[in-house]
């Protein structure tokens, strides 16, 4: 068996998407000849299992797992909660956790590419950062700690300093049962977000910091937009994620 499963969030609304999500999945928009999900799952090394959590238009997903993922175990959860007060990445990943007990687990929200050359393998509990000017912190869960996370500060202004490591929405969790103790409640402006689980369980397993330099979120419009018009071009796509 596989050392890990994957779960892939792809629950949320995709507003910041604009029109392009009015008739589609986001994680269905096209980068080059593929899916964003297909890079996903392309993307990270084989898992025996793979999770993927959905909320508005799921069976747009499960009839695209069916046709271009045949090959692999997917396992499509209809996320309950996935919209209002309460919902969110947290409340997402909550709703999986019946599927990924049995082993450990990589975390993927599916708005996040990375380039191919990047190993997101590592045998220890790991998340993945990236700097971003502190002038940005409101706009991410900002990582705090230098080789170990010692805590999470989510989407909150900072001091002025230079840089602060923002979460990129990856991370590897070797003992689901430890970390899925207590359903997250903790609101950050009306959503459940994924530092309500991780902060508990750092308490107990420091998570390294694992910076991912190439990561780039396909989550907006405009980001969107720029990775679709590189990759036709055969460019390389480098920039982090700059709004929310």
């Amino acid at each position: 068996m596989n050392p890990y499963k994957v779960c892939i969030l792809a629950a949320g609304r995709g507003e910041r998407m604009g029109e392009y999500t009015s008739l589609t999945h986001k994680a269905l928009l096209p980068l080059g000849k593929k899916a964003i999900l297909s890079k996903i799952i392309e993307l990270l090394p084989q898992a025996s299992e793979y999770v993927i959590a959905v909320g508005k238009n799921s069976d747009l997903i499960e009839n695209y797992v069916e046709l271009a993922h045949k090959q692999q175990n997917v396992k499509v959860v209809k996320v309950q909660k996935h919209q209002g007060k309460g919902s969110g990445p947290g409340r997402s990943l909550w709703e999986c956790r019946n599927h990924l007990f049995d082993q450990g687990f990589v975390c993927v929200c599916a708005d996040t590419l990375w380039s191919p050359e990047e190993s997101l393998f590592f045998t220890k509990d790991w998340i993945g950062v990236q700097p971003v000017p502190a002038t940005s912190a409101s706009r991410f869960c900002v990582v705090r700690g230098h080789d170990y996370v010692t805590n999470f500060i989510d989407k909150t202004p900072q001091p002025e300093t230079e840089t602060v490591d923002a979460f990129v929405g990856a991370f590897f969790i070797s003992d689901p049962a430890r970390f899925f103790v207590k359903e997250p409640l903790v609101e950050v402006k009306g959503e459940v977000q994924l530092s309500a689980l991780l902060e508990p369980y750092n308490q107990q397993t420091p998570l390294v910091k694992k910076t991912i330099p190439s990561w780039f979120d396909v989550g907006t419009k405009e980001n969107y937009e720029i990775a679709k018009n590189a990759i036709n071009q055969n460019e390389k796509v480098e920039f982090s994620k700059r709004d929310e």
